[in-house]
């Protein structure tokens, strides 16, 4: 089993080994965060070091600990260190420290390396030598990484450089449990797994489950069973176990339940509480309103498994006393631990209103709780049904999953039809492919007794279709749903067809659509959308070029949500991405990316929609990569190839080839350029049609003339037969590059006097009024340059030639490098 997680860890460690800097650090985690681990890790990872595990039980003997890090020093060093310790029993411990300071200088140690196990248990004369040695390391070659479990204010290495080792997060949690209980263990086990260790990776190899625990087949026991551990020390113990007996009844009282009411668990002790309020006050509990748990996952199943079953059983009683009227579902909750009582369906439905209030563990919690009785009772099924609907839209697809596989039963349409979304979700999500199956079977067997049912599948099976960018696919299943339909079509299913065809619209889908193209400011204009209409409405505006009103859409919609899923947070901020980039806004792109980032959802798989919008971000920066740009071309394209998206590659190919023009390969960006227009997956896609001004500059800057004039007009065709808003200027800026040299430039309808001039608006603005510097930079932009071509022909900063720039728009009064460019006289 290979090392997981510590990526960033593992990073400083490099640096601080890489570096000729002698010194001293100390990676501090608690008990089982995999200390020792982490040491063992960089020790194979850097051959030339020497780890050192610190005797615990040699804390007795004084200079035991400086002997062993003699020992793994070696060679001169180790032989001089050890005649100091042997010649030492008279000696204070500050000559001592200083005398092995002084050998450390002295003597050549071949840039050593030293990985210290546990430091902190370390004798106390050894401590105080090694703090005086390593504050006086530099010089003498030697780096030292160490691990420890809590450095206090009064401990000697407490001046040393200190590095956190947090818990593991919750997909490395994942990964490390996978690892540990096998491949047959299902995936929604395993989330539950990370979410109930908290990270902790000795909590996660001491997870004890059964066989048909582990595939899903039975409930998980919560909280889990771990295996023993190793004795616990003394001074290492659990901050819980040092609380008054009182307290301790207090808190196994909490842990038998996810969360417990306040009030409810204060009244059942004599001064609850105020040893609520100390609890809090230390940490060990947190509370949220008006509910209260322990703070740290490991310490409740501690808690839960010190108890009996009598012991929990008393408890669960009093409890549900005390819940009642506070907290009508933890009274369920406890009611459900007797024999006689089975809560099935509604602790579900309790299930499910945690999730869409975010708390998926104590969601957890209830479900595996229900699903513990062995005899489904009515309304089981649809209740699971719907917990993997709530918890698909808060991102947790393998839970939905493992509770959608649990449902046995799917009686009744509704509850079927819904079953197969959710299933199509969780398959696009988890998996990045798109089940027709269990679409197909559904529609053939019950087109006539649920039409209804079949149209809902069919749009949904379109919406991920068109997320894939898919079309046709997607046009085929929204003609199935229209023939099925037996009312009026949903506003979703007019932005899909929108989408799909902007520019080939029935007179329904343009009236639909009509107040949705109005700012929603504006009296009239529809202004409440749930968030899948939203999705639709963004990309449809993004298609057909209304950045602005997309922008200002998204804004105003998800302002007025009183709370959005997280699925649906993730895909709006994605569509923003794409919608940015589109528009060649370089900030709002970078903003818009960030807020992606930040909205991201662990499980969600990096498929080639998600990439492309990646890509497209990073691609219209100033001072992007151009050779990583290309590796994550390469990526999007295997992507594509192992989702077997065919409609993906011609986005990709004009990326590409403004990567070869960047760097100066302009025979392969006329091929991409040509190959991505040619493309039957996206013959009138604005992002790809908008290249074919760059791919006539091409040709021309190459002087395959003619070529480039037959391009023209095949643009000049395409253009005409959809025009949008930046038609025109591109037209005029290639029109500008094909005329015959010393003719004037045709500029968006008008043309323009020889004198070197801009027209605007009938207007005409000399070019005199810029200065040296400034038409500089106009004549570079208008011979195709970019900024940072230009800065390094000028010799000036990128930053000095976008500020030129600015005030080059000002003066000219044109709002684009394309604008600008076609208005120049060609001179």
């Amino acid at each position: 089993m290979g090392f997981i997680g510590r990526a960033r860890e593992n990073e400083l460690a490099d640096r601080t080994l890489a570096s000729s800097e002698s010194s001293a650090s100390i990676f501090l985690g608690k008990r089982g965060i995999g200390k020792t681990a982490f040491l063992r890790e960089v020790a194979r990872r850097h051959t030339t070091s020497t780890l050192l595990a610190v005797n615990r039980s040699e804390r007795v003997w004084p200079y035991s600990g400086l002997s062993a890090f003699a020992h793994a020093l070696g060679g001169e060093r180790a032989a001089a260190i050890d005649r100091i310790t042997s010649e030492s029993i008279e000696w204070t411990d500050f000559r001592v420290a200083d005398e092995t300071s002084r050998v450390l200088h002295a003597t050549d140690g071949d840039d050593q390396v030293v990985l210290i196990d546990d430091i902190d248990e370390m004798d106390a004369a050894s401590s105080l030598v090694l703090a005086y040695v390593f504050g006086r390391l530099p010089g003498t070659g030697l780096r030292v990484l160490s691990s420890a479990t809590r450095i206090d204010g009064r401990h000697p290495f407490w001046s040393l450089a200190q590095i956190r080792l947090g818990p593991l997060s919750h997909s490395e949690s994942v990964e490390l449990a996978a690892s540990t209980l096998g491949p047959s263990t299902a995936r929604g086990v395993l989330h539950i797994v990370a979410a109930s260790t908290a990270g902790n990776p000795s909590a996660i190899r001491r997870v004890r489950l059964a066989s048909h625990e582990q595939t899903g087949e039975s409930p998980v026991p919560l909280p889990l069973r771990l295996r023993a551990e190793q004795p616990q020390r003394a001074d290492d113990e659990m901050a819980i176990e040092r609380w008054n007996p009182a307290a301790l009844q207090l808190l196994t009282l909490v842990s038998l339940a996810p969360e417990t009411a306040r009030e409810a668990v204060a009244d059942l002790l004599p001064e609850g509480a105020s040893l609520v309020d100390d609890l809090l006050d230390a940490g060990v509990l947190t509370s949220h309103t008006g509910m209260i748990r322990v703070s740290d996952p490991l310490d409740r199943i501690g808690l839960y498994r010190s108890l009996d079953a009598r012991a929990r059983l008393s408890g669960h009683e009093e409890l549900q006393l005390a819940h009642g009227g506070w907290a009508p579902g933890l009274e369920q909750w406890h009611r459900s631990f007797a024999e006689t009582s089975d809560e099935s369906a509604g602790l579900l439905e309790s299930a499910a209103r945690y999730v869409i209030a975010g708390e998926a563990a104590a969601a957890v919690e209830f479900a595996e709780r229900a699903l513990a009785r062995t005899v489904p009772v009515a309304g089981r099924d649809r209740a699971l049904v719907r917990l993997s609907e709530a918890l698909c839209d808060e991102g947790y697809f393998a839970l939905a999953e493992l509770y959608l596989a649990r449902a046995a039963s799917l009686d009744g349409e509704e509850v079927s039809v819904l079953a197969r979304i959710v299933s199509l979700r969780i398959a696009d999500a988890l998996d990045g492919v798109v089940d027709d199956a269990i679409v197909d079977s559904y529609v053939a067997s019950s087109a006539a007794r649920d039409s209804a049912g079949c149209v809902r599948l069919l749009e949904e099976v379109a919406r991920i279709r068109i997320r894939r960018r898919e079309y046709p696919r997607a046009r085929t299943r929204l003609a199935a749903a229209r023939t099925l339909a037996r009312g009026p079509l949903t506003l979703e299913h007019h932005l899909m067809r929108a989408i799909i065809d902007p520019y080939d619209l029935d007179p329904a889908s343009e009236a639909c659509l009509a107040e949705l193209v109005r700012d929603p400011t504006e009296p009239g204009a529809v202004v409440e959308l749930t968030a899948p209409e939203l999705a639709l409405l963004i990309r449809f505006l993004t298609v057909t070029e209304r950045y602005g009103l997309a922008r200002r859409r998204a804004a105003f919609h998800m302002e007025r949500m009183d709370r959005l899923a997280p699925f649906w947070e993730e895909f709006l901020r994605r569509l923003l991405v794409e919608n940015e980039f589109r528009a060649g806004d370089t900030p709002g792109a970078k903003d818009a990316l960030i807020a992606w980032e930040r909205s991201a959802l662990s499980e969600l798989r990096t498929d080639a929609a998600r990439h492309l919008s990646a890509i497209g971000a990073r691609a219209v920066q100033p001072d992007v990569d151009v050779e990583h740009l290309e590796e994550m071309i390469a990526e999007g394209r295997a992507l594509c190839l192992r989702e077997h998206n065919a409609a993906l590659p011609p986005f990709l190919d004009v990326l590409d080839a403004r990567c070869a023009l960047a760097a100066g390969r302009i025979d392969d960006a006329v091929e991409l350029f040509r190959d991505a227009m040619t493309d039957v997956h996206a013959p009138d896609d604005p992002a790809v049609m908008r290249c074919g001004s760059d791919l006539i500059e091409a040709l021309w800057t190459l002087d395959r003339q003619d070529e480039a004039r037959e391009e023209m007009r095949r643009f000049e065709a395409d253009v005409e037969r959809h025009p949008s808003r930046w038609a025109e200027r591109a037209v005029a800026r290639v029109r500008a590059i094909c005329v015959p040299t010393g003719s004037p430039a045709p500029t968006d309808g008008a043309a323009v006097s020889k004198g070197g001039a801009v027209s605007k608006g009938g207007a005409v603005v000399p070019l005199s009024c810029l200065t040296d510097d400034e038409r500089e930079v106009a004549q570079l932009v208008h011979r195709g340059l970019r900024n940072r071509e230009i800065a390094a022909q000028l010799f000036v900063s990128t930053r000095t030639v976008e500020l030129r720039l600015t005030r080059i728009y000002r003066k000219l009064e044109v709002r684009s490098r394309s604008h600008l460019a076609s208005v120049l006289v060609n001179e």
